[in-house]
């Protein structure tokens, strides 16, 4: 994410040299959003995988394995 924040002030850096006076107004919308699909797609994901291992038997699983 930091990362991303130094990208974001050099791309304003790099349009804001020229003759327009700009000011820098930082994404905290567009990042509040990002971090919370992050939150909710990991979330669905681990979900599911969850319930996945739960319908599984473990030592049949583990016997499977070895064979």
């Amino acid at each position: 994410m930091p990362l991303g924040v130094l990208g974001v002030f050099a791309i304003f850096s790099a349009f804001s040299n020229g003759n327009v006076p700009m000011s820098f107004v930082f994404p905290w919308k567009a990042i509040l959003i990002s971090i919370a699909v992050v939150f909710v797609a990991v979330w669905l994901i681990m979900k599911y995988s969850i319930s996945k291992v739960n319908k599984q038997n473990i030592i049949e699983t583990i016997r499977n394995d070895n064979i």
